[in-house]
């Protein structure tokens, strides 16, 4: 198993695959972090979440926030793992400022999909490409980010790319106040 260091980019754009993003579309305060694992722990987290393994993950977890979070002044210690079938989506939510802190860390695995992200003060949506095996970091302190996943079978990015959903797996980092 391999989880890569975590070191931010300094270009304006970013190419990945079929994916270009340019780092002034995305909210200032999001950051997008390719390839973070390899493809045999995605498949051993993947293993371990369909098969309920709690214990197993959360001490993976643990070892991914010491290595990776903790040099870059980050701390978790609240895990969330889930499992979004094939073309089921997520309603908008948003974390609850009381329970958790204004950091959040999401892990996607098993499919590429078009995440969204609402700022309910701006009224601004953001589509964002997660593929699987990235990381997106989110920190906001004023708790204005909604984030969504739209219910489909297929997401069409820059109306020409077209992403076949998978089942797609998360492991949602937080730092629980309690």
């Amino acid at each position: 198993m391999q989880v890569n260091k975590y070191s931010p980019n300094n270009s304006n754009i970013i190419s990945y695959g079929s994916y270009t993003y340019n780092k002034y579309a995305l909210p200032e305060n999001v950051q997008l972090v390719l390839d973070i694992i390899d493809t045999e722990t995605e498949d051993k987290l993947i293993s371990l979440i369909n098969d309920g393994n709690s214990q197993e993950l959360k001490t993976i977890c643990k070892c991914i926030t010491d290595n990776v979070f903790k040099p870059l002044g980050l701390k978790f210690n609240d895990y969330q793992f889930s499992k979004l079938e094939k073309g089921k989506g997520m309603r908008y939510e948003q974390d609850n400022k009381g329970k958790y802190g204004s950091t959040i860390a999401i892990l996607s695995m098993g499919s590429d999909i078009l995440y969204n992200l609402k700022n309910i003060v701006k009224n601004t949506v953001y589509n964002i490409v997660l593929p699987r095996r990235s990381l997106l970091i989110i920190t906001d302190p004023q708790f204005e980010l909604l984030r969504s996943i739209a219910q489909r079978g297929e997401d069409i990015v820059d109306y020409s790319t077209k992403i076949t959903r998978q089942d797609r797996y998360s492991i949602v980092f937080r730092n629980s106040k309690y």
